[in-house]
């Protein structure tokens, strides 16, 4: 459902396109995953296997490209048990060296709100990341998408590095203001990192 409108656009870009499972990659070896140009998480990918973050995380440290779509990435870990169910652990990733935004620069804040404010473009992102808005008129201010549903923003565990593209104002569940952000978390080598 997430991925629907997505598909037909990949399907008409250049590039060669692979489709996979959380579950799917995970089971890919380090050196298979290093072959990739890309990994694209278009839906939910709130629960996924322990053994797919650090895989990502060391795809990402290596240079690897990721692009999240949606928020609430990599929220929790879950199991899937010989007979096929799936078990969540009830505990949120949110110690150091396992929390969702150490991984990707941003995480789950809040959802479930009525307003759909939109993304403004922040003060120096354009010369943070150039590659992302090489081609476009989008300038400081220019409104991008808009907040639904689920949101990440930074806080406790974001790495120094992130740079926030874009921030849209919402509401959070306890009533107080906050702040939805598009992140680029660059990786250690190389020109790749986590667009989230």
């Amino acid at each position: 459902r997430n991925t629907a409108p997505l598909m037909p656009w990949l399907r008409e870009q250049p590039r060669r396109l692979q489709v996979a499972t959380d579950v799917d990659v995970a089971g890919m070896t380090p050196e298979a995953l290093a072959r990739y140009a890309g990994l694209l998480f278009p839906g939910h990918s709130e629960y996924v296997p322990p053994r797919l973050f650090w895989l990502v995380r060391r795809y990402r440290d290596g240079g690897g490209r990721i692009a999240m779509l949606s928020a609430n990435g990599f929220y929790r870990h879950v199991t899937v048990a010989p007979d096929g169910r799936v078990v969540a652990d009830p505990r949120p990733l949110r110690r150091r060296a396992r929390s969702d935004r150490s991984l990707l620069g941003s995480a789950y804040i809040t959802c479930c709100f009525a307003a759909r404010p939109g993304y403004a473009v922040q003060r120096g992102a354009r010369a943070a990341v150039p590659w992302l808005f090489r081609g476009t008129a989008l300038r400081r201010e220019a409104l991008i998408g808009a907040a639904a549903v689920e949101v990440d923003g930074v806080g406790l565990y974001t790495p120094r590095t992130t740079v926030i593209v874009a921030a849209a104002p919402v509401t959070l569940q306890s009533g107080r203001r906050g702040r939805s952000t598009i992140t680029f978390l660059p990786s250690r080598r190389g020109t790749g990192g986590v667009l989230n």
